[in-house]
């Protein structure tokens, strides 16, 4: 059932006041920041144990293996550091 005009007006005022409001700006912000910083830790995660993986398996058999495999868990260490650093700086807001 679509809105009566009078309806759509209030939400339209209503739209524009939530718009216009820094903290709930500021609160939606975080949350989606939360949200990619979540899914940026649990990455790095599973690509850190990937790097593990592929240098404990293949060090013996290639050296170039275990470089990359100890390239991944560097990359994602730094990965996973960066969004605990963007964390700790929300936090300080």
């Amino acid at each position: 059932m679509p809105l009566s005009d009078h309806e759509q007006r209030i939400l339209n005022s209503l739209e524009e006041s939530l718009e216009n409001d820094p903290h709930f700006v500021g609160t939606v912000e975080a949350l989606k920041s939360s949200a990619r910083s979540r899914q940026t830790r649990i990455v790095s995660v599973i690509v850190f144990l990937i790097g593990t993986a592929v240098m404990v398996a293949f060090f013996t058999q290639s050296v170039m293996a275990g470089i990359i495999g100890v390239a991944l868990m560097f990359a994602s260490s730094l990965a996973f550091t960066a969004t605990l650093d963007q964390r700790r700086s929300t936090w300080r807001r």
